[in-house]
């Protein structure tokens, strides 16, 4: 009987260690190189290495549908500009939205419709980085302008209207993928992780395993290796970047970046680096690309009106200016 005892406490020992290694706090880092990038996520807790899976396969299935390569959804609505509404899927709608809801207070600074303007100076992804004429610029810019766009969003469709539009969402769909990697980690159980996406769009998972927040460093674009400074990111908010030193053209001694005003269809050279924190990565990528368009008293303007973002500024004079909180 007593042999028999010893045996069922050996047994239970067994089940109860098995159920702590099974459900332990385990740190893991994985990559995945998606969107033009690379994305990085570490997180705790227990299957942290399945929930990392599970978040890339989100990102994986957003980069098929906001992507412009051919059969993705965006391609074929970019297809069927200036021929027939088409229906769309829940994501895009749910991006095309956001952007509608911002375009007027942000004076238009934020527009996908610029993706012919990108086009023509060969900032997309096939294209050769080139300086346009100003006749070139202005036979192109009448296809620009979100306000034409009809979105419906109970039908979920979108018309462009006019032969030669086209969107691109290399400005937004990168932070709304991190966005849904976060709810996907947040559905596996995990409470503490880093989403970094090319470090241009990073969202926190509650705070490190230690309950400090995360810090994260401010890259000098004109010194590598070197910071401008750090900044802790709250739990569960989000940063964005945007920088003119990643897809760039210099001529004659001048640097035009791929961040062009969408209002005058040229680049915006008046800033270096603008970098937003806000509730969501969605909303940061949107600000930070809108932000390095729009001019500072405009900015200040915009997030006094709005104290959930704030902005650091280093602009061409290689000053920094904090704005918000």
């Amino acid at each position: 009987m007593k042999k028999i005892f010893i045996t069922l406490l050996i047994i239970a020992a067994l089940i109860i260690g098995l159920r702590f290694w099974l459900h332990r706090e385990v740190t893991v880092t994985k990559s995945l190189f998606a969107m033009g990038t690379v994305f990085e996520i570490t997180a705790t807790g227990p299957n942290s290495g399945q929930a990392i899976e599970g978040a890339f396969q989100e990102i994986k299935r957003i980069e098929s549908i906001t992507s412009n390569q051919t059969g993705s959804e965006l391609a074929k609505l970019n297809q069927a500009a200036g021929i027939k509404p088409v229906k769309i899927a829940p994501e895009l709608i749910a991006i095309l939205k956001k952007v509608a809801v911002n375009y007027p207070d942000l004076s238009g600074a934020f527009d996908p419709t610029v993706a012919p303007i990108i086009d023509l100076w060969g900032f997309n992804p096939e294209g050769e980085p080139n300086l346009p004429t100003a006749n070139e610029i202005s036979r192109i810019l009448p296809l620009v302008g979100f306000k034409r766009v009809i979105l419906d969003i109970k039908q979920r469709t979108v018309f462009l209207p006019i032969k030669g539009m086209k969107l691109d969402l290399g400005g937004i769909a990168k932070g709304y993928a991190v966005d849904r990697a976060y709810l996907s980690l947040q559905e596996s159980g995990i409470r503490s992780a880093l989403i970094n996406g090319g470090s241009s769009s990073i969202r926190a998972l509650g705070n490190r395993p230690g309950r400090t927040p995360w810090r994260l460093g401010i890259g000098d674009p004109r010194q590598a290796g070197e910071l401008l400074g750090t900044l802790g990111l709250p739990q569960d908010r989000a940063l964005a970047t945007s920088a003119d030193n990643q897809n760039f053209l210099i001529h004659n001694g001048v640097r035009y970046s791929h961040l062009i005003d969408p209002r005058t269809g040229y680049p915006a050279r008046d800033k270096i680096l603008v970098t937003v924190t806000a509730p969501t990565a969605m909303e940061a990528d949107l600000l930070s690309t809108a932000f390095f368009v729009l001019p500072i008293p405009e900015i200040n303007a915009f997030i006094k009106a709005n104290p959930q973002y704030a902005a650091i500024i280093y602009d061409s004079s290689r000053k920094l200016a904090n704005l918000g909180e």
